[in-house]
């Protein structure tokens, strides 16, 4: 069973929810600008060595559609809008404009790279909000995965990070002291693109599909804990 959904109108599970989805890698200032995170080669009919795809292709295709079912949903997610100038540049000055917009929620978007075979999260080790919306994203992103074939996803890992890891440039703009204002944030790595098992959540059924849904079920389930918790 494949899963996959049009962006119609459906329950509002995310009435009320502003979330920031932050394609990063793109949009960068120099000495970055050519920066589009991992490269992958994919096999793909009609391309006898592979089709080469950038994570920044992935990412930008599953928050393309997460948006859309996120607005199904009742929510409102903010993107990158380059026109705009909006989520561009350092990270820093994303996250300080996805603050002034007062988003519950903030989801640094990326596809991860090593082989392996889960779904992962990392969060702020100093924000207990990270901590629980870091879970729900990788777990939902796992238990979507495991309804395709051939169970790509075998597994989710929620792990924290701080000053000085690797990552942590791309949520540590929210601070190290967590207030009420503060939105939670998660870095998202929902699968491997150098792993092939994981090659048909990229491609099908339709450009990571499977994976905005992950996303999405992730956020409802955060979003309905975090409204129960009010």
């Amino acid at each position: 069973m494949v899963l996959t959904e049009m962006p119609t109108k459906l329950e509002p599970t995310l009435q009320g929810l502003r979330v920031a989805l932050d394609v990063q890698h793109l949009f960068r200032d120099p000495p970055h600008e050519k920066d589009r995170g991992a490269v992958f080669r994919v096999p793909v009919e009609g391309y006898a060595k592979g089709m080469t795809i950038r994570e920044t292709d992935v990412t930008t295709a599953y928050v393309d559609a997460a948006a859309a079912m996120i607005a199904a949903r009742g929510g409102r997610a903010f993107t990158n809008d380059v026109a705009r100038g909006v989520m561009v540049g350092p990270y820093s000055r994303r996250h300080r404009a996805a603050a002034s917009w007062a988003v519950h929620a903030y989801v640094a978007c990326h596809v991860n790279a090593g082989g392996g075979s889960y779904a992962l999260a990392l969060f702020n080790r100093h924000a207990p909000r990270g901590r629980a919306f870091a879970q729900a994203l990788a777990r939902a992103m796992r238990d979507v995965a495991v309804m395709q074939p051939g169970a790509p996803i075998i597994d989710h890992v929620a792990r924290a990070v701080g000053p000085g890891d690797r990552g942590w440039s791309c949520i540590g703009g929210f601070g190290v002291t967590e207030r009420p204002e503060t939105p939670a944030a998660a870095i998202f790595e929902p699968c491997f693109g150098d792993n092939p098992r994981h090659h048909g959540l990229i491609l099908s059924p339709g450009p990571s599909q499977v994976i905005a849904l992950g996303l999405v079920r992730g956020l409802e389930a955060w979003w309905k804990a975090a409204r129960s918790a009010q």
